[in-house]
């Protein structure tokens, strides 16, 4: 007796078509779709959370019990995750409305998510045309170094420095913050890790790692500073960078445990003029903040004074070097 398919609603790998595959599942009609009133969740797995006016896009699918019932024992068995048929009703490109199952996973042990397993979904998504902002939403749920590295474009050649070094790596961090929200969320996850050191005011140079420091000191409910680069005579000599607080900020700062935050360090110019400036406004610096570091000169900076940072991420350049960026913080003891 041949079995009669049933609508199913895929939010995760599996409205992957190739991950379908793999278990020899190949659903006779697949259409995009969403379901509202959940939002999604992937750590380590996808999962469905009630949300009271949130959506989630995905593929409305056609299976027999029976093929669900091996899905989802694969899930089981393979992945470690219990997931349940629950009744949803889902809405297809065209605006109708369908009764579909659902699976969603009662209780979830929190994991981070794996880079390879967010990108099956992030692929499915896009075959899938989902909007843009559900794929940053996707995105969120890839490793931090990751998602740093998608937010910084680069060049290959050879550049001078700010601070005096030369390089064959540069960043145009001035399209960091041309999509702010991926951007808060890896400042508010930075501001998370700085919270443990009792942050009093944060201080970030101008221009780019002002915004994250902005972002930063508004999830840590402290004030914000910055410091601005003044312009120096030519000098052929390192570090010879200059950044000077405003001086109506000045008193703010004294006195205060500070944190140094910054988008991306990498011979450490602004961050190490900041901590002299710093200083000279009787501030004590507790902590420098950044979403990426290139090279070691930010781990040596930190090491003067006491301090650690830790790796995430690395690029190779075209003559084959390659340029380490790190998700990192460095913590003063």
């Amino acid at each position: 007796m041949t079995e009669t398919n049933v609508w199913v609603f895929f939010y995760g790998s599996y409205m992957n078509r190739a991950v379908l595959a793999e278990v020899d599942l190949r659903p006779e009609s697949w259409e995009p779709a969403r379901v509202t009133g959940f939002d999604i969740e992937i750590a380590p797995r996808a999962n469905l959370v009630r949300s009271p006016g949130g959506i989630v896009f995905g593929a409305l699918a056609t299976a027999t019990h029976s093929q669900l019932e091996r899905l989802y024992a694969h899930a089981r068995d393979v992945l470690g995750e219990v997931y349940l048929p629950e009744a949803v009703v889902a809405i297809d490109a065209s605006g109708r409305s369908r009764s579909a199952l659902c699976y969603i996973a009662p209780e979830m042990r929190e994991r981070p998510a794996e880079k390879a397993y967010v990108e099956r979904i992030l692929v499915a998504a896009r075959e899938l045309g989902v909007p843009d902002e559900y794929l940053e939403r996707l995105e969120s749920f890839l490793p931090v170094e990751e998602r740093v590295a998608r937010l910084l474009a680069r060049r290959e050649g050879h550049f001078a420095l700010e601070s005096g070094h030369h390089g064959d790596l540069w960043l145009d961090l001035e399209k960091l913050c041309l999509r702010p929200e991926p951007v808060r969320r890896l400042a508010s996850e930075l501001a998370r890790r700085l919270a443990r050191h009792r942050v009093e005011a944060v201080c970030g140079p101008l221009v780019e790692g002002a915004f994250v420091a902005l972002f930063a000191a508004s999830e840590l409910g402290v004030p914000f500073t910055y410091s601005e680069l003044l312009p120096v005579r030519t000098s052929d000599s390192l570090f010879s960078a200059r950044y000077r607080v405003p001086p109506a900020l000045r008193a703010e700062l004294s006195g205060k445990r500070v944190a140094v935050v910054n988008d991306v360090v990498n011979a450490g110019s602004a961050v190490r003029a900041t901590l002299a400036e710093l200083a000279s406004c009787g501030a004590r610096p507790v902590a420098i903040g950044t979403l990426a570091v290139l090279g070691k000169r930010a781990a040596e900076l930190a090491a003067a004074r006491g301090s650690r940072s830790r790796h995430s991420r690395s690029f190779r350049t075209r003559s084959g070097s390659r340029r380490s960026v790190r998700s990192a913080r460095a913590v003063f003891h």
